[in-house]
């Protein structure tokens, strides 16, 4: 006699001949572990693909930015200057700091320039933003500082877009060297996705 979730059978020569496969019958089976359910290969390629996919466009508009920031960077060069004056300077201690790549802090800054007989006010230190290492901070405030005289350099055919520093630095180029990796890690996985689909 065995026990099942049924009650109580009597195994015998009269109700089960073989006595074996009664056994195996009454008995609970155990789900078989390579029929589980699995992840739809549909969403698999989806999901890949959007991921790739939101690299490679972030890549791109961090190519876009620096590309645009390098052409600025050398065409300020040939910008035609003027004296400005310091009318305003504060500095914040930037969140991008970190133990490894040191402190850095954020000048807001504000300068007044002429240019034919019309006044501006300008805001950018460089091309590459106002953010100033902190080794640099005091010799930065020194020169720097309100009713300051200062050169501005401006477009020709925008007056209104000014800097105080002009040209390009290491960090235009890594800007854009970071934009090229992470469009490119985007379309390997974009790519490698379809590929997948394609080629099954």
């Amino acid at each position: 006699m065995i026990l099942t979730k049924f009650g109580r059978t009597q195994l015998t020569q009269d109700n089960c001949p073989d006595r074996m496969a009664c056994l195996e019958v009454s008995l609970p089976r155990k789900p078989n572990m390579s029929q589980k359910s699995k992840i739809h290969p549909l969403l698999v390629f989806l999901g890949a693909f959007c991921f790739g996919s939101v690299f490679l466009i972030l890549g791109i508009l961090i190519i876009g930015s620096g590309i645009s920031a390098l052409d600025e960077g050398r065409a300020s060069l040939s910008w035609q200057t003027c004296e400005g004056i310091i009318t305003h300077l504060e500095m914040e201690r930037s969140r991008a700091s970190t133990k490894k790549s040191g402190s850095s802090y954020a000048a807001s800054i504000r300068y007044d320039y002429t240019v034919e007989e019309k006044k501006y006010t300008g805001d950018r230190y460089s091309v590459r933003g106002n953010l100033v290492n902190a080794n640099d901070r005091e010799k930065f405030v020194a020169t720097h500082s309100v009713g300051t005289v200062v050169t501005v350099y401006y477009s020709p055919s925008s007056p209104e877009t000014s800097l105080l520093v002009p040209g390009t630095n290491y960090a235009n180029y890594v800007l854009l060297g970071f934009g090229i990796l992470l469009s490119f890690f985007g379309a390997i996985i974009a790519f490698a996705s379809v590929r997948s689909v394609v080629g099954k």
